[in-house]
């Protein structure tokens, strides 16, 4: 277990997602005209948004990929998932109300080292704002290196303003790379955002 908040067990889910969902998804994708529940259109056009404001257009999913929700998978939150392929990579979205887990999966172009410098180049490769991607190594885990983005903050930003690129965490190991941040983007705001499990819990 990766000690860091970011990486709690609801983030830890996020990332690892459970084979059952992961069915769901595999049947939406044969399935992607389904009618969306109305109470959830607002959620998944806002797990959209996020994507849109996270990733480059190269990156981003085609307008026919599904969202699917998933009211308290596991028992322990509310989540909206996404796959997708680019340039033959596997694209694994993952939200709740406040965290968002983006994971790039693929066997045919494995990794030929891991660390913060490759880490840093292929987030280069996918976000938005390549140029504040600056990332440091933080530790290990079984299988593979995570680290954090070195902030770009200001030092007079006042505290409780999280911002997605300076709070953003990367791992890595042989075949795969995932990031995994809040969805704020600074600034003040009427709702307490965190990626505390308790306040990610509910969502729709």
């Amino acid at each position: 277990m990766i000690d860091d908040p970011f990486f709690n067990p609801i983030a830890m889910q996020l990332i690892e997602m459970p084979p059952a969902s992961r069915q769901t998804l595999e049947t939406r994708d044969r399935h992607s005209s389904d009618k969306v529940d109305p109470k959830l259109e607002f959620p998944i056009e806002s797990a959209k948004s996020w994507v849109r404001e996270m990733l480059n257009e190269q990156w981003v999913y085609s307008p026919n990929t599904p969202f699917v929700a998933f009211p308290q998978e596991n028992g322990a939150a509310d989540v909206i998932r996404a796959h997708y392929i680019v340039d033959g990579s596997d694209v694994d979205i993952a939200q709740t109300l406040y965290i968002i887990s983006i994971r790039v999966q693929t066997s045919t172009h494995s990794t030929t080292s891991i660390g913060a410098k490759s880490a840093q180049e292929f987030a280069r490769k996918i976000f938005n704002e390549p140029e504040r991607m600056r990332f440091e190594a933080s530790g290990s885990f079984d299988a593979g290196k995570w680290g954090t983005q070195i902030s770009t903050r200001d030092p007079n930003t006042p505290p409780g303003w999280p911002n997605w690129i300076d709070d953003l965490r990367w791992w890595q190991t042989e075949t795969s790379i995932g990031f995994v941040t809040i969805k704020s983007v600074g600034g003040p705001t009427k709702a307490s955002i965190s990626v505390a499990p308790e306040q990610n819990k509910h969502w729709f």
